[in-house]
């Protein structure tokens, strides 16, 4: 933002060190999800990811802090939330990263 200091955190890869396996735990700095869903960007689908109506879980997520004082928004209603559980995230995950729930 102009005429305000801000500094982005990446979306990948910058793990914390501070766990009992270091960076083999693999734990970000900051999930960009919670903030997403807080936000109002969208909502959390049945496994943590972020559902968007255009994309549903193919984004990337990014986080910008800065000391530019915003205004607040409100999370989306839950009445927006479209996940029906349907699990076809699960069926279409090629790496097997979802795990059986």
């Amino acid at each position: 933002m102009i005429g305000f200091e801000s500094k982005t955190i990446s979306p990948n890869f910058v793990y914390r060190k501070d766990t009992p396996n270091g960076i083999r735990d693999m734990k970000p700095i900051i999930s960009h999800r919670y903030p997403a869903a807080r936000s109002g960007v969208r909502f959390f689908g049945r496994l943590g990811h972020i559902l968007t109506k255009k994309y549903d879980a193919a984004i990337v997520l990014a986080s910008v802090v800065t000391t530019a004082d915003l205004k607040a928004t409100e999370p989306l209603p839950k009445s927006e939330n479209y996940c029906d559980e349907c699990k076809l995230c699960k069926a279409t995950c090629i790496p097997q990263f979802i795990l059986k729930k």
